[in-house]
């Protein structure tokens, strides 16, 4: 049925892409994991290739994500049993180039001439035993031709099939928001990169070195827990399933180990136990497939609060958090983003905060019930928390203010309010650090 839908909006002209810069070795990773439990239980492995300067393409996340999908599920399919898949992303004449090779029975040259068009299906017993609607891959060849770019297939019967397809390269105007690349902005320092699946491993890894840390790499939790020990990391992403859900052991025993129990664990999984993970001493916890900015907003997060003050920044605009995250960076602060109250107490809950900077009005739990909680609760009673609005309090909660640092209102000089969020903190730490008044005898 959702062939059947996306064919006919297409046809219709209703299909809305949305165009921004890809990367695209983080869609393909995402499209590896979406198999990781089918091909461990079949015995097969995906092998991936993507140049650590590949440039970033011009695409719709989303619906590249679909295309590979539709590719990599049928070299899967139609591979036989053992047969591996590779994956590999290039430059090819000013685009990039995504090329799916399986190791199946080939497609006859006259099936290849038609094999993108609607409805029409390789006729064979193994297509017959397969099934499918023969829409596939005529949804993928439109998107991808949509997008500016073209789809093919080589192959030759009994030597396996290649089918590709290229983008363009992302350009400015495709650009929709700003974003730290590269060393900048990123505290350094060593990072262990636990994962059984080597490509993922290599994949995280290219992130982080591109960010400017140092990385370890561990497939198994005896490697791990040694590397640990011996490299001391300034955190850890772990993956939990690694040798069929190890992970939940080995961070129980980091944790329990007196050389490693500090050491921050990020937990990287595509099965979603994130109450387990806290549980057994995780960090942070981030499910696969693996959000790249996220991913690299948590680790500068987590070894920039080792020695820098942490920022916790709530506000359900975006682009307030964005913009805030980005100079507190700069002035050298580890920052944690939230869009609403609930997210704001999750991370408090993570990671005690240095300052809180706390919007209002928000969505699911607003900036009066955060303040509250969070004066309420004596672990968390004496973070200074500075409140930003556009708007005059609610009068019924109008006392509730009164508990909270400083009052900033909207819009602001960003300028100016890190600098005032700068005299904050230290006059919250003179207060901490004053010894109490003795009594004169």
């Amino acid at each position: 049925i959702n062939d059947m839908l996306d064919i006919s909006r297409i046809e219709s002209g209703r299909i809305v892409l949305k165009v921004q810069p890809l990367d695209v070795g983080e869609r393909i990773a995402g499209a590896v994991n979406t198999f990781r439990a089918v091909t461990d239980q079949q015995g097969r492995t995906i092998h991936v290739d993507v140049p650590d300067d590949l440039p970033k393409a011009a695409g719709d996340p989303d619906r590249i994500g679909q295309v590979l999908i539709n590719f990599v599920s049928n070299a899967i399919k139609y591979s036989p049993e053992g047969g591996d898949v590779h994956i590999r992303a290039s430059v090819d004449d000013g685009c990039v180039k995504i090329a799916i090779s399986d190791e199946g029975i080939g497609i006859s040259p006259e099936n290849q001439a038609r094999l993108f068009t609607k409805f029409y299906r390789v006729d064979s017993s193994l297509t017959r035993e397969i099934g499918g609607t023969g829409l596939g891959l005529s949804i993928c060849k439109s998107i991808i031709e949509l997008l500016g770019g073209q789809v093919g297939v080589d192959s030759e019967e009994g030597e396996g099939s290649t089918f590709w397809f290229t983008l363009p390269f992302a350009s400015d105007r495709h650009v929709r928001t700003p974003s730290l690349e590269g060393p900048l902005g990123s505290p350094g320092g060593r990072v262990l990169v636990v994962d059984d699946c080597e490509d993922v491993a290599n994949l995280i890894a290219t992130y982080l070195s591109h960010r400017g840390y140092e990385v370890v790499k561990a497939y198994n939790a005896n490697e791990a827990w040694e590397y640990a020990v011996e490299f001391e990391p300034r955190v850890i992403t772990l993956d939990v399933m690694v040798e069929e859900g190890a992970g939940f052991r080995l961070l129980e025993e980091l944790k329990a180990d007196p050389r490693t129990k500090d050491i921050p664990v990020v937990v990287l999984s595509i099965i979603c136990d994130e109450a387990k993970s806290a549980r057994s001493g995780a960090t942070d916890y981030l499910e696969k497939p693996i959000d790249k900015t996220r991913l690299m907003d948590m680790i500068d997060t987590l070894v920039g609060s080792i020695s820098s003050p942490l920022v916790l920044v709530t506000d359900d605009d975006r682009n307030i958090v964005d913009l805030l995250t980005r100079t507190l960076k700069q002035r050298g602060y580890a920052v944690m983003g939230a869009y609403n109250g609930k997210e704001a107490m999750a991370a408090v809950a993570r990671r005690r905060p240095d300052a809180i900077l706390l919007d209002l009005r928000m969505p699911v739990m607003d900036g009066y019930e955060v303040l509250q909680a969070l004066k309420n609760d004596p672990d968390t009673a004496d973070i200074p928390v500075v409140i930003m609005s556009a708007f005059q309090p609610d009068r019924e909660r109008e006392n509730v203010l009164e508990l909270a640092s400083e009052l900033v209102g909207k819009p602001f000089d960003v300028e100016d309010f890190i600098s005032h969020i700068e005299s904050v903190i230290v006059r919250e730490e003179s207060v901490e650090g004053t010894p109490p008044e003795s009594g004169t005898a």
